[in-house]
């Protein structure tokens, strides 16, 4: 039976048209909703290819997650369809059913991270649709690429080692499973192509930093401060993004805890801007860890936690901090978070544990510019190394100058406008 193909599909259905398979933001009473690493990150990618396309024919057509308030919306070169349900079986299914409608439409960006699509079962269906759709021209971009299932145990809730070797095994062969011939992979960290070369993919990767520059609104530390409650004098650290158990942020505040009872007359303060995880909410284990850091953080007057924050106040967080550090116990995909402190030029300090990401070529060759050496923006999650770092950078304002230098040029590096480009031209190569 031939399917029913509505009008104002039509002008979409051409053969330079891109599908875009992706979680997506809705609104909703002016205010952004189905806020995720993924969506967010396709959306500020859609937009800018959306401002910059110099081709009417090259449309884009998203197939979205559903979520409250997604519908159907048509502008002049841009399609959202409101298509998968990652708590139904196999949403996949609903994806090949709108791709089909499609058929002319022969480029497809599709997005990937774990629970992105729903659960295990899911999770194992992917391979199966790239797979179906191979005649197609395939572009995959993978947001995560951990090391293996052993680093990850505390964020999925597995603490057998057993358990995890076990998983190890069938993590490696999933992403075999995903690397067919013809597939192109685009990463945005060096050190993710390098695992995923360790996992025997000879496909063609690509490495695209993290886009940069969503953000336009400028506001001074000293106002900043004032509508925050701050005080002037404060040495303010950020913490952004989602409270997750492998960025490390229940390691922190045991640590500024401890900290602030030996040195009552500090003036470090942390604010932890973030909620909980999108993904992992609905997990028992999840659950249970961020239940625990509420508990941990109660009464510590030293530590402000905000919540999940609106994209219209994150500038005021950004602007009104002295340093972002980046406290992760493991590197299993690019950080937003880091990508956001660059937009906003600021200072930073990362975990040992991130420290591969400063191998992509952009900002390495930045910091050989700059004489900055991998240790003068890293610390060690063990000991009392974050906080000699911290008095060393509190005694010297040319080292935190310095970093925030390395952070405004990465930031023109890796702006939206050049990165969307980057995938234009991936998503337009043949195999």
């Amino acid at each position: 039976m031939k399917k029913t193909k509505p009008q104002f599909y039509e002008e979409f259905n051409n053969k330079d048209s891109i599908i875009i398979v992706s979680p997506f933001p809705t609104y909703k009473d002016s205010k952004m909703k189905n806020i995720t690493g993924v969506s967010t990150y396709t959306y500020n990618l859609v937009n800018s290819i959306y401002r910059n396309s110099k081709s009417a024919s090259q449309k884009l057509i998203i197939l979205s997650d559903i979520s409250d308030n997604s519908k159907p919306k048509s502008l002049k070169n841009l399609l959202v369809i409101p298509t998968w349900d990652k708590k139904t079986l196999n949403p996949f299914y609903k994806i090949h059913q709108n791709i089909d409608i499609f058929e002319n439409a022969n480029k497809i960006l599709v997005h990937f991270e774990f629970n992105m699509y729903g659960g295990i079962i899911n999770t194992l269906l992917f391979p199966y649709f790239l797979f179906k759709n191979q005649h197609k021209n395939i572009t995959l971009v993978l947001h995560q690429v951990a090391e293996d299932i052993s680093s990850l145990g505390g964020h999925i809730g597995i603490f057998n080692k057993v358990t995890l070797k076990f998983y190890d095994f069938f993590y490696k062969l999933f992403f075999k499973s995903l690397l067919f011939p013809k597939t192109k992979i685009i990463v945005h960290d060096k050190i993710l192509k390098t695992r995923l070369i360790n996992f025997g993919c000879k496909n063609e990767i690509f490495v695209i930093p993290h886009g940069l520059g969503e953000f336009k609104t400028e506001i001074s530390e000293t106002d900043a401060r004032k509508k925050l409650g701050l005080k002037p004098n404060d040495f303010i650290l950020l913490i952004f993004g989602f409270v997750a158990w492998y960025k490390g942020t229940d390691l922190i505040v045991d640590k500024i805890k401890e900290f602030s009872k030996k040195n009552p007359n500090s003036n470090i303060k942390l604010i932890i801007a973030g909620g909980e995880s999108f993904n992992l909410k609905d997990k028992p284990h999840y659950q249970k860890y961020y239940q625990n850091f509420l508990q941990q953080i109660e009464n510590v007057p030293e530590i402000i936690h905000t919540g999940f924050i609106e994209n219209k106040k994150v500038p005021l967080y950004f602007s009104a901090s002295d340093l972002v550090i980046f406290p992760y116990r493991t590197l299993m995909s690019s950080s937003g978070p880091f990508a956001i402190c660059l937009s906003f030029q600021k200072p930073f300090l990362l975990a040992e544990s991130l420290v591969p990401m400063l191998d992509t070529g952009d900002i390495k060759q930045i910091m050989e510019e700059y004489n900055i050496k991998k240790s003068d923006i890293s610390f060690k999650i063990l000991g009392n190394d974050l906080f000699k770092k911290l008095s060393l950078l509190q005694e010297d304002s040319q080292k935190i100058r310095k970093i925030a230098r390395l952070s405004k040029k990465v930031s023109k590096i890796r702006n939206w406008e050049i990165i969307s480009q980057l995938y234009l031209k991936i998503i337009n190569m043949n195999l």
